[in-house]
């Protein structure tokens, strides 16, 4: 059988191009169905200016709700870690007071609102070799109360030129050295405490918000 040559080889071969797009054509509208069908939302030309509306109110909503617990998470944020600084230089004192064989202390300067670690002078209540830099509680956040041994200190020597600091000392067992319980307390401007108190029996240092009794 001879080959088809000519103008009808021209036809067949143009049909079956035109068979070829038409099957395309239509795969692409099966797709475009089937997508329609799995995602319905992103088949939307967009959205009408109620719904605009909306969506904007509920999200001015939700702002208003969460805003004010995100400040005071913000502020409890700040005032635990000023807490959990406290209880670090405590432990840190313990810790001196177990591996060096000797009494540490913590000082605490209410005035100043400044603690610092101490090597208290065993023949001079008055003086003190400072272990570590002074620490400063954040703004806005104040010791307030304390229960520790209340120390007269004179850095400079002068005992006429001292001050009162309260001294919460461990032994070199690593005993706290005074009675259970005692404690120093910080709050913030919102009245908000921490109390960080040490057992005396085990030199422990925990965290509450128990206000001073």
């Amino acid at each position: 059988m001879e080959p088809v040559t000519g103008p009808r080889q021209m036809i067949s071969i143009t049909g079956k191009k035109i068979n070829s797009l038409a099957y395309s054509v239509k795969s692409i509208a099966d797709r475009k169905q089937l997508n329609a069908k799995r995602y319905p939302l992103f088949t939307k030309k967009g959205f009408t200016l109620i719904e605009l509306l909306m969506v904007l109110s509920i999200m001015a909503l939700i702002l208003a709700v969460a805003a004010p617990l995100f400040i005071h998470s913000r502020r409890d944020l700040k005032l635990r870690a000023a807490a959990n600084n406290i209880a670090t230089s405590l432990r840190t004192a313990r810790s001196y007071a177990i591996t060096k064989n000797g009494e540490y202390a913590v000082d605490f300067d209410l005035e100043e609102d400044k603690f610092v670690l101490v090597y208290p002078d065993p023949e001079n209540s008055q003086k003190r070799t400072i272990i570590e830099k002074r620490l400063k509680l954040p703004e806005n956040i104040d010791i307030y109360n304390s229960s520790f041994l209340a120390v007269e200190i004179s850095d400079s020597g002068d005992p006429d030129n001292g001050e009162t600091i309260y001294r919460a000392s461990f032994k070199p067992t690593g005993q706290f050295n005074g009675t259970n319980g005692q404690a120093v307390w910080i709050k913030d401007l919102h009245g908000k405490i921490k109390r960080i108190y040490v057992i005396s029996t085990t030199g422990a240092v925990e965290i509450n918000e128990t206000p001073p009794s």
